[in-house]
């Protein structure tokens, strides 16, 4: 396009790809968007040996050449998933399954108020069996309940008699809604109202000394990261059990700092509202975060990466660095 003309402007809009590179293989990976990118610059990062002439009293530069090329790529993405966390801590993913159980325990030793005591377990979730009038009872935290015709069984670690519900784990078989209900040690029976449903954040808090539960009053539960903090104006003292069951779910770990050579290939494709179009794609570039990365802040969240765009003389002798493609 001919210059000068105001069609030459651009506003600069498009997306990034990244392919990685595997050097074993010598091949890359299928290409991924990075999200959206609130900023994308190059640099040729073009370094000049100048020499100088001192054959007069003030000295004259008298020759310039180019003795380092070191082009770069700076990129600010804003989606934080999985790769692009990959991508800013060196890291390696680990998917983990985590299997449904309704019968987990854990001990914390002398807790202290304020504190919060991970359970080892996310998507914390116990289960509510209710029932009707209860007769011969009351029903007993720890005895096992049967079902009369289901032949289920449960063990019960909590009674909550104003609501007419047992929270219990360790469930057997399928209770069915009518079916009367024993206790095996208390001979009390019931019949079921509600077969046992999982309720999110709920466990059961136990004391070492006389059996004692305590209300959420005295704790809360953060059920997706599976953390109990025991509240500052608690009434707990001694060392307790929580008892508790947990979803089946599957998340992924990345170990940091273990993949600290992240080596690709890097393209990016205009879509201009204003102006022409471009492609550049660099062959060969080795990724790294640039800056801190902040995790609270009153801005949307960031990542700010430098890719160091390396030379692949052997794959494109005539054109080791980059092409740019000018529409």
């Amino acid at each position: 396009m001919a210059t000068p003309s105001v069609n030459n402007y651009i506003l600069g809009r498009g997306s990034l790809y990244w392919s990685s590179y595997d050097p074993v293989l010598n091949t890359y990976s299928i290409e991924r968007h990075l999200g959206n990118a609130k900023e994308v610059s190059i640099a040729m990062g073009v370094t000049k040996l100048d020499h100088y002439s001192a054959m007069a009293g003030l000295k004259a530069k008298d020759k310039s050449v180019i003795s380092q090329i070191a082009p770069t790529i700076g990129f600010t993405l804003e989606e934080f998933e999985e790769e692009n966390w990959k991508l800013l801590t060196f890291g390696q993913a680990t998917n983990v399954t985590q299997t449904a159980d309704d019968s987990n325990s854990v001990v914390i030793a002398s807790p202290v108020k304020g504190q919060v005591y991970p359970l080892g377990f996310r998507s914390i979730q116990t289960k509510r069996l209710t029932v009707g009038t209860v007769t011969n009872g009351p029903f007993q935290a720890g005895e096992t309940i049967t079902g009369g015709t289901s032949t289920a069984t449960a063990v019960v670690r909590q009674v909550l008699v104003a609501q007419g519900q047992l929270i219990v784990d360790t469930v057997a078989g399928t209770f069915q809604v009518a079916e009367t209900i024993t206790g095996g040690t208390s001979s009390a029976t019931a019949p079921v109202n509600a077969i046992p449903t999982p309720v999110t954040g709920l466990v059961v808090v136990k004391s070492t000394v006389g059996s004692t539960y305590y209300t959420a009053s005295d704790y809360s539960i953060n059920a997706g990261l599976g953390e109990i903090t025991i509240l500052a104006d608690s009434t707990i003292s001694g060392s307790i059990t929580v008892y508790f069951g947990v979803a089946g779910v599957t998340y992924t770990t990345i170990s940091a700092l273990t993949r600290l050579v992240q080596e690709g290939k890097l393209r990016f494709a205009s879509n201009n509202p204003e102006g022409g179009q471009y492609e550049l794609t660099a062959w060969r570039t080795q990724v790294s975060p640039d800056g801190d990365t902040a995790l609270i802040g009153d801005d949307w969240g960031s990542m700010k990466f430098t890719a160091e765009v390396l030379s692949d003389v052997l794959n494109h002798p005539t054109s080791p660095y980059m092409d740019l493609i000018v529409s």
